[in-house]
């Protein structure tokens, strides 16, 4: 009889039905969520119990709905919150013991099917719509659930790939756990339940009491991260206890206090803020350390001393030009030790800069400098034909043009340029077309710099490679970052740079680089045995990079948009000594010099749950 119900409920009308419940319906797949380590594939089960379990089954009485109905919403819910969609399926096991089959509920064996809960999660639907839909989806359904999920996806034409990768089972029993009949009595003493998912959820509901079991592969989900999950599943419980019908779902609280706890220890340090203008703390460092190398090029070397000399009488004559603060000057120039020098006394004669590419068209120039109203540019010899016709001044700044300038002492120099005052601009691709402008004021940069230095490995014995462009931010933390910590500015020529990295930085001693992981991927880390520190960012950071670099140099992944003085937050992947310690190439860390939360996309004022998808800020 069984077989023969079976043979039945295959008939188009069945597949039809789950077709047209599920056209539209987006794969939703639980984010992997791990701390990095490598972990062996476990199946592990957490146990956690509801927390306001007799208020739960209290809601439901007075509501006329049923326990497994709102644990379904609040299931759905939790993967509204780690995927970011508002549309959700998960798998859902029935027992198959409903079916019109004789005496099927005495029967020995097992009739389980897995079917597919969907919910649609409009933020602005209210509680009590979403759960009546699911109840009245829940009703339906059980008229078609001898449907094999294998069967739906061929018919859908989907079975190479996997609708869900969570599913959900919900048991009452009616008896004690230790199952007492008469003088025989049983308990559980072990028990093994594989699953094809990355999470199962197990709800089980013994008198008042309501049981939740997560099961899970530590290959997936870390331990840490499926009681983040456990706590967000009963936190969203608890919202839907205390809240009325109508409220709309988005307004329900989904961050536990577990979650938030952990984000106040990881936010936890206050930001130090250094009210220090950039080129003042490089001044306190030429006078601490005047032999020290600031600069080792391909076209001139300077030590502290040195380049603070060279920068204060170049600054002198800028201020006689009349830059001054709140004023920005282009800087154009080719790799070139002349870049950092133009750059310090920009900063010195109390303005910011402004960094152009030499390659860029004039279009593109002629709206950069008019968008900072610039009164004067600065520029490499070379690259003062390219500013002919804008009416605007330009001064090639090079050994020729310097050494003719006065020299002035160290304290003749003075400006009001304050912390609050901007050191730089940097433009960025905007949503418009149209570079959008970022300005950093020193104190900003100054107490960013200190803070990320520490994180990226940067000290003062820290041999620096100058490899980024000018125009990206990269270059600004390559140049003034090592200058804040007291280390060395290596700076390879352009040709050097394209056509030989690996030999430039052996050649400049360089032991510190920022790379993009596209062009750290040409390096050989036996081609660079002077290399300690390797930092990267600007793109996802491949996972082969970490054992590639595993025992050759520190690697760290970097992030940061240019708001944040370059950097924003990183994450250590290989120490100094070799040893991996997050082999999650795509995670970025903890936050630097600042903090960071993540938040939903829909309403900046809502947190997500650790490891859910949202919006960082």
């Amino acid at each position: 009889d069984y077989v023969a119900h079976l043979q039945r409920s295959r008939s188009s009308r069945n597949i039809d039905y789950w077709k047209d419940y599920l056209t539209g319906l987006d794969p939703c797949h639980l984010p992997s969520l791990t701390d990095g380590a490598a972990e062996p594939k476990v199946l592990r089960a957490l146990d956690w119990g509801i927390s306001r379990a007799a208020d739960l089954q209290a809601f439901c009485t007075e509501r006329g709905v049923t326990l497994s109905n709102i644990l379904q919403v609040a299931w759905a819910l939790v993967l509204q919150a780690y995927t970011g969609l508002d549309d959700v399926g998960y798998g859902y096991l029935v027992a198959g013991r409903d079916i019109p089959v004789g005496d099927i509920d005495e029967a020995v064996g097992v009739f389980i099917n897995m079917v597919v809960c969907r919910v649609r999660l409009d933020p602005s639907t209210s509680l009590g719509d979403v759960i009546k839909t699911v109840q009245e989806d829940f009703a339906t359904a059980m008229n078609h659930e001898q449907v094999s999920l294998a069967e739906l996806q061929h018919a859908m034409g989907i079975s190479n790939e996997p609708l869900f990768n969570t599913a959900y089972s919900f048991q009452r029993r009616s008896v004690s756990k230790s199952m007492a009949t008469g003088p025989i009595s049983f308990d559980v003493s072990n028990a093994q339940d594989p699953s094809e998912y990355d999470m199962t959820v197990n709800v089980e509901v013994w008198d008042s009491n309501v049981e939740l079991q997560l099961c899970y592969w530590t290959d997936k989900i870390s331990d840490p991260h499926a009681r983040n999950i456990a706590s967000t599943f009963d936190q969203i419980l608890t919202s839907i206890v205390s809240s009325d019908l109508t409220v709309p779902i988005g307004q329900l609280n989904t961050i536990s206090n577990h979650c938030l706890q952990q984000l106040a220890s990881w936010n936890n340090a206050e930001p130090e803020f250094l009210d220090k203008c950039v080129h003042h703390v490089f001044e306190h460092n030429a006078q601490q350390r005047p032999e020290t190398p600031a600069i080792q090029a391909w076209d001139a070397s300077f030590t502290y001393l040195e380049l603070d000399a060279v920068a204060t009488k170049l600054a002198s004559h800028l201020v006689s030009l009349g830059v001054r603060p709140e004023t920005y000057v282009p800087l154009c120039f080719e790799k070139s030790a002349w870049t950092v020098v133009a750059t310090m006394a920009v900063l010195k004669a109390g303005a910011a800069f402004a960094n152009l590419d030499p390659t860029h068209p004039p279009e593109r120039v002629n709206f950069l400098v008019h968008n900072v109203d610039a009164e004067l540019i600065l520029c490499s010899p070379s690259l003062t034909v390219k500013f002919e016709g804008l009416g605007i001044p330009t001064f090639a700044v090079g050994p020729e043009t310097v050494s003719l300038l006065p020299d002035v002492p160290a304290d003749s120099l003075r400006t009001q340029v304050e912390p609050n005052n901007p050191a730089y601009i940097i433009f960025t691709s905007g949503s418009t077309g149209l570079p959008k402008p970022t300005i950093i004021e020193h104190g900003a940069f100054t107490t960013g710099a200190t803070a990320h230095a520490k994180a990226i490995k940067m000290t003062s014995a820290s041999r620096v490679l100058q490899f980024a462009s000018h125009t990206f931010d990269a270059s600004v933390m390559e140049i003034l970052s090592t200058l804040v910590v007291g280390g060395c500015i290596c700076i390879p020529s352009d040709q050097e740079r394209m056509n030989d990295l690996a030999a430039s930085i052996t050649k400049l001693n360089v032991n510190w680089a920022l790379l993009t992981p596209s062009v750290a991927s040409v390096l050989r880390p036996d081609s660079v045995p002077t290399l300690q520190v390797l930092v990267t960012g600007g793109e996802a950071m491949p996972s082969d990079h970490i054992t590639k670099w595993a025992n050759h140099a520190a690697l760290v992944n970097a992030y940061g948009p240019s708001e944040t003085s370059v950097i924003a937050t990183t994450s250590t992947k290989v120490d100094q000594d070799g040893n991996v310690l997050n082999s999650d190439a795509a995670t970025i860390g903890h936050a630097v010099g600042s903090r960071c939360w993540v938040v939903d996309p829909r309403n900046h004022n809502r947190l997500t749950p650790i490891g859910g998808i949202g919006e960082l800020v």
